[in-house]
């Protein structure tokens, strides 16, 4: 029975049959809605067709690369949604999820990392789309512009290839350690597990329209509540283009604290 479920199942994958579909959901502008793609694949549609739950009177239009990876499968790398209106929503890439690492260190005293497993490493993939543009029926527009920020490794004028980066602890275990290992830990000695995610995330920061623009300023100073660098959105500035030169019409400033509370103060209001 396994051999004939692992045949049947290589089948499937050769004629590109997804069970596990991805399940995308949209929101903007007062508009939300949820899709997936079928398995009716071909030339037009490699990724299958748009199933919409609930139908909705909207046309969602995946654009592809118009080179085929290794394995020939086209990649998604923007999408249109046309509403009843006319107007054309246009997203590009945004937040990307790169790799997940597992990560072992022996528990007390000095850290020393024994194991290093690539976990969900196996293809990077697209998390989130940002909105770029707006599009009437007339041709008005908005425009949406993202920055990817970049974070040097040292000063070595060299970047990663993420800019967010969390680190978790997961568990920790008694180690057991097969015979002739050279892992570098003792039988029944205790390690902590740490989950490592990679990611790039970008950050929206001008709004443009036919009247203006909206400039977001971020602030020099890291953020508190992240565990990578990360800096916290200042102010917006907001810009009249109904003259020649741009009329800065209103300056807002943005305020943050970080709420700190003591254990004593804590446990003073325990019942």
């Amino acid at each position: 029975t396994r051999k004939e479920s692992s045949a049947a199942s290589d089948v499937y994958k050769r004629q590109g049959y997804d069970y596990q579909p991805d399940d995308f959901n949209y929101s903007m502008l007062g508009l939300s809605g949820r899709f997936m793609f079928d398995q009716n694949r071909d030339s037009t549609n490699p990724k299958g067709q748009v199933i919409q739950f609930p139908e909705k009177n909207v046309i969602i239009t995946p654009i592809y690369d118009s080179i085929a990876s290794l394995d020939n499968r086209k990649r998604i790398i923007a999408w249109d949604i046309k509403d009843t209106n006319g107007t054309v929503y246009h997203f590009e890439e945004g937040n990307i999820f790169l790799k997940s690492i597992n990560t072992i260190f022996k528990a007390g005293g000095t850290q020393q990392e024994l194991v290093e497993d690539p976990g969900n490493n196996s293809e990077k993939y697209t998390e989130t789309w940002d909105l770029v543009s707006v599009t009437s029926e007339s041709g008005d527009q908005i425009t949406f512009q993202y920055n990817r920020p970049l974070v040097e490794i040292g000063s070595t004028g060299n970047y990663w290839a993420f800019n967010d980066y969390n680190c978790t602890p997961t568990d920790e275990q008694v180690a057991v350690v097969v015979e002739g290992s050279s892992a570098g830990y003792n039988p029944n000695e205790s390690v902590v597990t740490y989950t490592g995610v990679e990611r790039s995330y970008t950050e929206l920061t001008k709004i443009t329209s036919s009247q203006g623009y909206i400039d977001l300023i971020r602030s020099n100073t890291q953020r508190e509540d992240t565990q990578f660098e990360k800096y916290a959105l200042k102010g917006i500035k907001v810009y009249s283009t109904a003259t020649m030169t741009p009329t800065l019409i209103h300056d807002i400033e943005f305020i943050q604290d970080y709420l700190a509370v003591s254990y004593t103060h804590l446990r003073a209001h325990e019942t």
